[in-house]
């Protein structure tokens, strides 16, 4: 069994779509794979599925009947040098894949200290805080961006190219309007 992000092509499901989405693609699978979530972003419907190499294809078919697949990848612990690691997670970002992006940024953040690990927790609790707003958790999302504000207290100006004055600016807009904008870093 190995774990994969499968995208179809969002074609105007929201993220209110996410369940009934879900279900839709539980009842196309066989006892062999399982769909963990499902997310909405603007470009993507996204399933995270378990299932063997050999039904893979056979469930991307079906799958298809849905909607057109735009890309699986298979979830594996990489190793990725630290600069490589934040601009892949930064390309995922602002392709809102905000859960491969946490997975990302997760595998340096773990090596970091003070006040850098506190940045990047802040930047992945922002992308989990989308995962919940992709799946119309929206209290969720703007209680996790709370959180993500605490950590990135101390963060300014350029990080890695990302503009941290922007992106805590950004975050406290969403939070006091209460209306989820993704923007890109």
């Amino acid at each position: 069994m190995a774990r994969y992000i499968v995208h179809l092509s969002n074609n105007g499901f929201s993220a209110k779509n996410a369940m009934d989405l879900l279900l839709k693609a539980r009842d196309l699978i066989d006892d062999n794979t399982i769909i963990r979530d499902s997310r909405i972003s603007s470009k993507y419907v996204e399933f995270d599925i378990t299932t063997t190499v050999e039904k893979l294809d056979n469930f991307i078919s079906k799958l298809s009947t849905i909607l057109p697949v735009a890309n699986t990848t298979e979830i594996v612990e990489n190793v990725i040098e630290k600069e490589n690691a934040i601009e892949y997670a930064k390309s995922l970002f602002n392709d809102e894949r905000y859960w491969e992006c946490h997975e990302a940024l997760e595998s340096i953040w773990k090596k970091e200290s003070d006040n850098e690990k506190s940045l990047l927790q802040g930047i992945i609790l922002t992308c989990a805080a989308f995962v919940h707003s992709q799946k119309d958790e929206v209290n969720i999302c703007i209680t996790m961006l709370g959180r993500s504000m605490e950590k990135l207290q101390d963060a300014n100006g350029i990080y890695h190219t990302i503009d941290m004055d922007r992106f805590k600016k950004l975050i406290l807009d969403i939070i006091n309007m209460k209306n989820i904008k993704y923007f890109k870093i």
